[in-house]
Order: structure tokens, then C-alpha cells, then sequence
């Protein structure tokens, strides 16, 4: 009976059957994936871990196994997952652990394992890490990153390897990245983050013309983008389900969600309460759907009056829409005076929610030292990680203080 269930599968694979999203052939079941990353015998002192392989033909599904042992007789994680990357966000113990990757599914049972790879996990002590952090004078909080960028120009892959956490616009068809340059990213331990426009458009996207029937009125300041209909269930589906999605398709590690703050402008025939549902679809949508990116806002508070975050409804499970992001990043947060005060409120109890807190800083004048360590000074001692750059965000700064 084995036997012929045997042959059975070798002639379905051969003749090819659909099951599911993937359409499995004689070529796939073959092939083995090639580990990306983390390299073999990496040394990685900090979660999350990105795990990165090759894509095989059209085939989605692929299982990973981590081992405390080479023969894999001590699997710790087994994991089935969409797509060519799995992010571990916690691991407790120090050692060496393995692992490896194959095709997923009933019908890949027989598929070949990749290589086995390995890496050690030694977890940084306190006080390595916080002599670390004042030779730079980063004396609080402890993030799981140190440093970060907000950068949307293009290249500078070496400049941005200097960062633990960089924001990027990957949108594939403006070309500011490649595949390539996105994987020497992730490889050299930055967590990749990709810009992404929830409230507004801009005309300039190859996929303007699926936006603009969605347009409300034009950004004020901005001659080249409009305000969104967050209220449409279509446009919302576009955003999780189409920008989202080829995003994550290229390997990033998260999601930067800009204009959530859409709220705060007046449209006829829509309420304040209706945009923040919204929103809320929005945002819990790419939480369920994408459970293992970062998502980060920008600009979620301004007062215990005037925020998005602390939304909370039926769409949330009555739950404050903040607990379905990782981090906050507000701007103009001590450079925009008249609301500094009630924001840093609002960012210090997010923080003690959990939340990690970024912030960014615009200056025209970038060679006044004195000012941007103040700025960075303010910053750090309110819990915050800040960065300063130009309201154009097209070059790289590496604050050293």
C-alpha cells in the first residue's frame, strides 16, 4: 500500500496538480532553498533575527526549522510560513543553535532541505550595553536598536549599514533600491523599514491612477499629493492588501505608516470618528496580516484630545489601537515648541505602554552643533531616540556625540 501510494504522488507530481496557492511540479520538489541570512556562523547578540532565503519558482510556503543541534534532534521552532523570510523576535538562551529550510505542503514531504546553517546567540549584558551607549552619550532608554535613519533618497547602502534601524522609501518601481541592496542591508543587521503613505497619495506613484478615486481634496503645501478616503473599505484593501503585500515581498522588516494623523483635517460628509475607524481597519488589517513586521506611526499623539492611538472600538476588540504597532516616531517634537510639552506626554506613556519612541528632528541649519545636541540631549533624557536631519530627509547624518 506504501508503495503504490508512492508512485501515486511521484505521477501527480510529475503531471503537476494545483493545491492551494501553489502549483507544484517536478522541477520544484527537487530544488532546495539557499540561505540568505543570518550567514553561516554569525555571531548575533540581539533579537529580532531575520531569517532570509531564496525564492523557488512560484512556490510560497517553505518550513524552518531551528535546532539546538546539527542533527536537528533538539528543534526548538518549527515554523510554516508564507513567503522567504522569518523574523524570530525572542530568544532566551545563549548557545549555538541551527538551521534550515524546505518546501512546505502535503505534497513536498520528499522536498530536500536546505544547507544547514548555524549561528551564536550571546545576549549583550547590561552594563556592555550601557558603556556602549554612553561613549556615544545614548545613557537612555535601552531600544533594540541604537541608532536609526530616515533617509529617501537612494543608494548609500554603506552609509545606511552605519544604522540599526533604517527608514527607506522600497516602493520597487520609484528604484531607489534593489533586491540586492535591500538583502546587503538586512545582512549587515539593519532592520529595514519602507515608508509607507496610509492618509494621503502622491501623484508621482506608478499607482496614482488606482489612488485617485479615492482623492478628497489636495495636501496643503504638497502640489503633488491629496488626502485619501480612509473611510472606503476599497482603499483600504488597497493599502494592506496591494502596497503592503509588494512591499513585504521584497524582504523588508516593517512598515513606517505616515499621515495617520488625516483625522485632524475637515471633509464634508465625513466625521472625525469615521476617519479614525478608518484607520484603525487600516492598521489592524497589516497587524493580522503581517504579524511579524514592525509597524511603526508617525505622529499617532499631539494631546489626550487630539490623537489616533488611544482609539479604541469594536474594530480593535475595544483594545487602544496602540496595541497593535511596536513604536511611535513623531516629528517637531522640541523644534515645534507650541506642542511640545503635551506630546512628550502623550510619547512618555506610550513608551511605558511598551511602545519604542522615535523622533525626528528638521533643522535648516545643520552645522549648529550646539543646537542639535541640545535637541539630542532633550530627546534621549525624555526616553526618546531621536534623529536630525533636513525637512527634505534626501541625505544621510551620523550624529556622534
Amino acid at each position: 500500500m506504501r508503495a503504490f501510494l508512492f508512485i501515486l504522488m511521484i505521477v501527480m507530481i510529475l503531471v503537476g496538480v494545483a493545491v492551494g496557492d501553489a502549483f507544484l511540479s517536478a522541477a520544484a520538489i527537487f530544488e532546495r532553498p539557499i540561505l540568505r541570512g543570518p550567514s553561516n556562523g554569525k555571531l548575533i547578540n540581539e533579537t529580532p533575527i531575520i531569517f532570509t532565503w531564496s525564492k523557488i519558482k512560484n512556490e510560497p510556503r517553505y518550513q524552518i526549522d531551528i535546532s539546538l543541534s546539527a542533527d536537528f534532534n533538539k528543534i526548538i521552532i518549527t515554523e510554516t510560513v508564507i513567503g522567504n523570510t522569518y523574523t524570530l523576535r525572542f530568544l532566551d538562551n545563549d548557545g549555538i543553535y541551527y538551521w534550515r529550510v524546505k518546501l512546505a505542503g502535503l505534497m513536498f514531504f520528499l522536498a530536500p532541505w536546505s544547507e544547514v546553517y548555524k549561528f551564536t546567540y550571546k545576549k549583550k549584558l547590561k552594563d556592555q550595553v550601557l558603556t556602549e551607549l554612553s561613549q556615544s552619550e545614548f545613557k537612555q532608554p535601552i531600544f533594540r536598536f541604537r541608532n536609526w535613519v530616515s533617509y529617501y533618497g537612494s543608494n548609500k547602502i554603506e552609509e545606511l549599514k552605519k544604522f540599526e534601524l533604517v527608514v527607506i522609501d522600497a516602493d520597487k518601481d520609484i528604484g531607489n533600491y534593489t533586491d540586492e541592496e535591500l538583502r546587503q542591508l538586512r545582512d549587515s543587521g539593519s532592520l529595514v523599514v519602507s515608508y509607507l503613505n496610509i492618509g494621503s497619495c502622491e501623484t508621482f506613484r506608478t499607482y496614482w491612477y488606482l489612488c485617485q478615486k479615492f482623492k478628497l481634496k489636495p495636501y496643503k503645501g504638497y502640489s503633488d499629493e491629496y488626502w485619501m478616503d480612509v473611510t472606503n473599505i476599497d482603499y483600504q484593501n488597497f493599502i494592506v492588501n496591494i502596497l503592503a503585500k509588494n512591499l513585504v515581498s521584497q524582504g523588508i522588516n516593517g512598515l513606517y505608516l505616515d499621515n495617520i494623523d488625516i483625522y485632524q483635517e475637515s471633509f464634508n460628509g465625513r466625521t472625525i470618528a469615521e476617519i479614525k475607524a478608518g484607520l484603525a481597519n487600516i492598521i489592524v488589517a497589516l497587524r493580522r496580516t503581517y504579524p511579524d513586521l514592525l509597524l511603526i506611526a508617525q505622529n499617532g499623539v499631539y494631546a489626550s484630545y487630539d490623537d489616533i492611538l488611544y482609539f479604541s472600538s469594536t474594530i480593535t476588540d475595544s483594545k487602544p489601537l496602540y496595541t497593535f504597532i511596536d513604536g511611535e516616531s513623531h516629528e517637531e517634537v522640541f523644534t515645534n515648541t507650541s506642542e511640545t510639552q503635551s506630546i512628550v506626554s502623550m510619547l512618555q506613556d506610550l513608551k511605558s505602554k511598551g511602545l519604542f519612541i522615535l523622533n525626528l528632528e528638521y533643522l535648516e541649519d545643520l552645522q549648529d552643533i550646539d543646537r542639535i545636541r541640545d535637541i539630542y540631549n532633550r530627546s534621549i533624557q525624555n526616553g526618546f531616540l531621536p534623529y536630525i536631519s533636513d525637512v527634505k530627509l534626501d541625505k544621510i547624518y551620523l550624529w556622534n556625540f
